[in-house]
Formats: C-alpha cells, structure tokens, sequence
C-alpha cells in the first residue's frame, strides 16, 4: 500500500476545513452550526489528522501516539455531538486542540541526526 496515497486525504481534509470555516463565519449570529457545517469543519480536521497518522504510520515506520488518537476522536466527536454548542464555540474548541497538539509536539520532539548522504552541508 502506497502511503503516499493518503495524501489525497490530507487535501481533502483542508478542503473540507475551508469550506467549513466559511460556513461558521455565516453561521456565527445562529445559535448553532448546520450539520453539514459542522461536520465539514470537524470532520474536515479529523481527516486531516487522520491522514497524517496513516501517513507516519505506513511512510515513516512512526507510532501513533496517545496526543494524536485524542485529537482525531475529539474532532469526529465535535462533528458528532457539537450541534448543542454556539458556532464561535465550536470552533474554539476545535482550535483549543489543534494548538494543544502543536505545543505538545513541539516541546516533544525527538532530534534525529542528518542522514549521511555524502554531501557537505557546510560547503554550499
């Protein structure tokens, strides 16, 4: 299986997260979100993240980690159960995640030494 292939999903994900976005900033004086609304938005960054999972998993021989699991199940469950929430509120949870998962990955990040590919990074 060509995990490059997943990259169809990521594309998709952002897609759907642009259209989503633009239905909460109509939405935003409504008391709650559409359904499709919601789902393109939350379900939109769950594809995504879900797509970047496949991704390290299938390409770069990665775990999945505990962080990343939470982040798609919380987005899909938004998509899910956040019809009783405001839009601006929805959306502010979805990015409350997001920005968790970035700092978290951020201060856990794992170095790993440049390949030896025989070409002299110092002499360019």
């Amino acid at each position: 299986m060509n995990p490059l292939g997943f990259s169809q999903g990521r594309v998709k994900g952002i897609s759907l997260v642009a259209v989503g976005t633009e239905h909460t900033i109509h939405e935003a004086n409504h008391a709650f979100l559409s359904t499709g609304a919601r789902w393109a938005l939350c379900g939109g960054v769950g594809l995504y993240m879900l797509s970047i999972g496949i991704i390290l998993v299938l390409g770069c021989r990665r775990r999945l980690t505990w962080l990343l699991v939470t982040s798609i199940a919380t987005a899909f469950g938004l998509a899910i159960f956040g019809g009783v929430l405001p839009p601006l509120g929805l959306l502010g949870l979805l990015v409350l995640v997001l920005v968790l998962k970035i700092v978290w990955d951020i201060l856990h990040r794992k170095v790993t030494p440049i390949m030896n590919t025989g070409i002299d990074i110092n002499n360019s």
